[in-house]
């Protein structure tokens, strides 16, 4: 009916010609005058469909997203993705124009660049009474972020007489029981301590501390605490599903097998493989620090007519 909506109806009033969404969002469908971008984070509802089934990503939710990019996406003036890849695959699946797709990659959060100098590390061990040197793993506990694989991986390695600890932050998304369950069903408490969700100044003095990012997540095709870790130049373990993302800068592990990421933390003893990892690190960052800038720099070029 073209009818216009209340919500375009009070954007044209504060003259308002663009409206840039960091989400694929329904209120798109209220636009009629002015233009719009999108924001395309990954497409895993898509890419593991009648592969394997994650409890945060029911047929509905499928249903329902799928919807959602078909029809808002060739009706966006530009569509942001975090990577060349996710363009790649974008193109493929919704047959959206090459040009109308600008890849953005994500750097390290602003706020964890900041220098907490107020804040001392004995502070952050006595707080979370950390005693052994750990591996970090800072996700948000849905099923697809799969730290299942890690206790696996501790567990094994316990039953072998050797001792590693992991330590996971992050709020729960519906599998933290589950995650709770094992880790007492293993006798690994010792070994995993889970501290919930911590700020800022605390996530940064974690990743100063720990020995290296381990991230067995099955989704991407980027994440960001591989980025933090580069920054902080610590060693990344990743799930083998991204090694786009993360090229040399990484060393890699099929997310299904913990024997693979027993092999992966067994090659960081090595001193010297470990440094040289570290190095490639700080390569890949100025490399996505490039990307940025070059993606800002092409989407301001697209909006000057704004």
């Amino acid at each position: 009916l073209n009818i216009r909506s209340s919500f375009e109806k009070k954007l044209l009033k504060l003259k308002v010609h663009l409206l840039i969404f960091f989400f694929i969002s329904w209120k798109s469908f209220l636009l009629k005058k002015i233009y719009f971008t999108s924001t395309v984070l990954d497409t895993c509802h898509i890419d593991y469909y009648g592969k394997k089934k994650f409890k945060e990503i029911g047929i509905w939710v499928i249903i329902f997203r799928e919807y959602l990019y078909k029809k808002i996406l060739p009706l966006s003036y530009k569509v942001i993705t975090e990577s060349k890849d996710l363009k790649e695959k974008i193109i493929k699946l919704y047959k959206i124009k090459s040009s109308s797709i600008i890849p953005i990659p994500n750097l390290p959060s602003v706020l964890l660049k900041k220098k907490f100098k107020n804040y001392k590390i004995k502070n952050i061990k006595k707080k979370f009474n950390i005693k052994h040197e750990f591996y970090l793993y800072p996700a948000q506990f849905w099923e697809h972020k799969n730290h299942q694989l890690i206790i696996e991986c501790v567990k094994k390695l316990k039953k072998k007489n050797k001792n590693i600890y992991f330590i996971f932050c992050g709020k729960d998304k519906g599998n933290l029981n589950h995650i709770l369950k094992k880790i007492s069903e293993y006798n690994i408490e010792n070994n995993i301590k889970i501290i919930g969700y911590v700020n800022d100044n605390e996530l940064y003095h974690l990743y100063k501390l720990s020995k290296g990012l381990v991230m067995p997540t099955y989704f991407g095709p980027t994440n960001i605490p591989p980025v933090e870790a580069w920054y902080f130049n610590i060693p990344v373990i990743y799930s083998s599903v991204n090694s786009k993302h993360g090229l040399n800068a990484a060393i890699y592990f099929n997310p299904n097998s913990s024997s693979q990421l027993i092999s992966c933390l067994s090659r960081l003893e090595n001193k010297k493989f470990k440094n040289q990892l570290i190095l490639k690190g700080k390569i890949r960052l100025t490399s996505i620090k490039r990307e940025n800038i070059q993606g800002h720099a092409k989407f301001a070029s697209v909006i000057k007519k704004f």
